[in-house]
Formats: structure tokens, C-alpha cells, sequence
């Protein structure tokens, strides 16, 4: 929630508003196709649109009816036709060419990558935002690392999840049934 609460909802946030917001401010964001993936940017002030027109070479980002935010809001079809040029254009580069290209004119952006190729991020891997381990029933294991990072108190994923009777013994003999185990066991009771 802390992550994304400011982005995922509007009404919700600003309370003080007649509830004309939408639920989530990030509604309109879609993903953009490239020739080899999907890229997604987000342009939230006039220079980050006229940054993203100039990465792909689509003109017109600065006609009046789309050259500021005032001007978006008032004329929505014509930013709708303005976004709709760029997403073409986007659509004939590769997801390198085109986070390249919008990176060079600082528009924010991103390449949108999956869970095969997400592991092999150059930030992910800087970060180490994946751990691997083994697990007794399931193997080699990959997983995402808590996310908060704490320089005096160290977080790391949890030990593998108990196999069915793996605590067994030591769980009934806190309980004082030590002595009763091997028949609990015999008898289908306990694993």
C-alpha cells in the first residue's frame, strides 16, 4: 500500500474533493507494444509529453490543444489522438530502441519486462532483488527478497516452508506426548 497508494487511487486520497476523481490515477496508463516487448511511460507534466513525442519523432505536442496540462484536460480526444501517434510510433522500435530514446529526452519510462526475463535485469540483479535457495520438496527456488532493506537489521526470505511431519516428534513432545508418538503415527493420526 505504501508502494502504490498515491497512484492507485484518487477519491481515496483526496477526500476533500467532490469525488469527480477517478479511482486510480494511473487509470489511463496502458502498456505500449514495441516490436519485442512492451515499454510503458508516464507523462504527469508538459515537459515529460513533449519529451515523449521528440524520443519517437511524433509532432505536434506543442499545437495549443495539447501543449499543457490545462489544455489536455479541456481537450481530451486531441491528447487521446496525440498519444495514439506516439504508441504507433513506439510500436516500430524495439524495447531497447525505445526505452533508449526515451531515457535520451529523460521522459519517464520503462521497459516492461516478465518473470523469464525479469531475473536477468542489470537493477535487478545491482539490487539483488532476488534470492535463490533450496527447498527439501520443491528444489531450486528463486524469490523476490523482502523489499524494505535495513542497514542494522537485515531481512532475508524465510526458511523453507515445514514438510508434512518434518516437526512433528518436537511439537507433540512440548505438548507432553512424547512417549505416545510412535503410536499416534502407527495409528494415522499424525505424519
Amino acid at each position: 500500500m505504501s508502494f502504490v497508494w498515491a497512484d492507485a487511487a484518487g477519491n481515496e486520497v483526496l477526500l476533500d474533493t467532490d469525488g469527480s476523481q477517478p479511482s486510480s490515477f494511473a487509470r489511463d496508463q496502458k502498456l505500449w507494444p514495441t516490436l519485442d516487448g512492451w515499454v510503458i511511460a508516464a507523462p504527469v507534466s508538459d515537459a515529460d509529453v513533449a519529451a515523449i513525442c521528440r524520443a519517437v519523432g511524433v509532432e505536434g505536442w506543442d499545437a495549443p490543444e495539447v501543449a499543457t496540462i490545462m489544455a489536455r484536460r479541456q481537450n481530451p480526444q486531441a491528447f487521446v489522438e496525440l498519444l495514439q501517434r506516439v504508441v504507433a510510433a513506439v510500436a516500430s522500435l524495439t524495447t531497447e530502441q525505445a526505452v533508449r530514446r526515451l531515457e535520451a529526452e529523460k521522459a519517464p519510462c520503462g521497459a516492461v519486462l516478465g518473470p523469464e526475463s525479469l531475473h536477468e535485469d542489470p537493477q535487478v540483479e545491482f539490487l539483488g532483488m532476488l534470492e535463490e535457495s533450496d527447498h527439501p520438496a520443491a528444489g531450486h527456488l528463486r524469490q523476490p527478497r523482502p523489499a524494505a532493506r535495513f542497514g542494522r537489521t537485515p531481512s532475508a526470505t524465510g526458511g523453507a516452508a515445514p514438510t508434512l511431519g518434518r516437526d512433528t516428534d518436537e511439537i507433540l513432545g512440548e505438548l507432553g506426548l512424547a512417549e505416545e508418538v510412535a503410536s499416534l503415527r502407527e495409528a494415522g493420526v499424525v505424519a
